[in-house]
């Protein structure tokens, strides 16, 4: 079984236990570790950023 972990922007609900569909646009960044929470959080903010500026110019 494959699991992903998506973020969904301005969508404030609960959707545990529930099948949804993705589509797939592009890749952000390739997989990555982490220093710490801050560090994650940061990179977050930052693909975030670059998604929005992908889908809204």
């Amino acid at each position: 079984r494959l699991t992903i972990e998506a973020h969904l922007l301005d969508f404030d609900a609960d959707l545990y236990d529930q099948t949804i569909e993705l589509t797939f646009i592009s890749r952000i960044r390739p997989v990555q570790k982490f220093s710490g929470l801050d560090a994650l959080k940061a990179q977050i903010q930052v693909d975030i950023d670059a998604i929005r500026a992908k889908l809204i110019p």
